[in-house]
């Protein structure tokens, strides 16, 4: 089978397997001849893939990495669109090989499949949803209920002011939300939002980035990440 340069894996990976990479040179066909990423032929096309890994027990993390590498020439890789077809048909080909994981089960299919059905369940706001704060409500839920976690927000940047809004959140104070907004490079999240880089800070009060906002109501918390 002919190797295409724009999904070779990175070295220390494996090689796909036969159906996911034959299904995945489908999708490339299928792009080629595509005038937009919501074509539902590729759409299609992307969860047959997604099928055809789960099958060939890949992990999503390469499955991902190798869908955006194969559509990267065309621009297809900024839609959620193909890669919430690819989820789609990832779970749905899990479910059907390994049954339905109950909810709050133990293990690591347990732990892939929400992470797979968070994934989709932010796909279908951003894509579905043209209301801004509704489509961030409902990502701060789902990392909540995926993570386990006691509270999640998100802060978007606002490049006039070089400055982060808070404009979602759950486990905070919500009357913080649209209100408190925190110069670029300032606290743990700050920090983070400088250097592109994940902070998971085991005790928040002893990092040197650490900044005391008390409306927001993270007091109660030990750790963030």
């Amino acid at each position: 089978m002919e190797s295409h340069d724009a999904i070779q894996m990175p070295s220390g990976q494996p090689e796909s397997g036969a159906r996911s990479q034959a299904a995945l040179e489908r999708v490339i066909e299928t792009a080629a001849g595509a005038q937009r990423a919501g074509d539902g032929r590729l759409l299609a096309a992307a969860a047959r893939y997604g099928e055809a890994a789960a099958a060939d027990n890949q992990p999503i993390d390469q499955v991902f990495e190798s869908l955006l590498r194969a559509v990267e020439p065309a621009d297809f890789h900024q839609s959620g669109e193909i890669l919430g077809a690819t989820v789609r048909g990832y779970l749905d080909r899990m479910v059907r090989l390994r049954g339905l994981v109950r909810r709050g089960g133990t293990g690591s299919l347990s732990s892939h499949v929400a992470r797979l059905a968070a994934l989709y369940r932010i796909n279908q706001a951003a894509t579905a949803n043209l209301d801004l704060e509704a489509m961030l409500n409902t990502v701060v839920q789902v990392v909540t209920e995926t993570t386990a976690g006691d509270a999640c927000s998100i802060f978007l940047y606002d490049p006039p002011a070089n400055a982060l809004t808070l404009r979602a959140a759950i486990g905070l104070n919500p009357d913080a939300v649209g209100r408190v907004v925190v110069p670029l490079g300032i606290g743990i999240t700050g920090a983070a939002a400088v250097s592109r880089q994940v902070l998971a800070v085991a005790d928040v009060r002893s990092h040197p980035a650490y900044a005391d906002y008390p409306s927001v109501g993270d007091h109660l918390y030990t750790s963030q990440v």
